[in-house]
């Protein structure tokens, strides 16, 4: 579904003028083959190739999960604190956290 809606997508902008894509996907770990990676971002990269095959120039914005009160997935990063006091992440997740310093304690 999703290769359906960016090739829709990438038509449109084609066919309609637009000069520039912005595409908000997803951190690849590096040196991992395209079959190592998750369901998930196969299809963010599947997507991404999908989108520059049309002609508009994309710009590819690789971001990890960004999480904020505000957020959908904030919630659900709470309970999951909270019912997991430890969790064992695959190898290619050592990630740091990116703006810490901008970050707000949650009571």
């Amino acid at each position: 579904m999703d290769v359906i809606l960016a090739e829709h997508f990438a038509r449109a902008a084609r066919n309609n003028g637009v000069k520039q894509i912005v595409y908000l996907s997803g951190i690849l770990p590096e040196h991992t083959s395209e079959d190592e990676l998750s369901r998930h971002l196969r299809s963010r990269l599947e997507v991404e190739r999908v989108l520059k095959s049309f002609g508009v120039p994309v710009t590819t914005i690789r971001a990890g999960l960004i999480v904020g009160p505000q957020g959908s997935s904030f919630p659900i990063l709470v309970k999951l604190v909270r019912r997991l006091p430890v969790m064992i992440l695959p190898r290619w997740t050592r990630t740091k956290c990116a703006g810490s310093e901008h970050r707000q304690p949650y009571s």
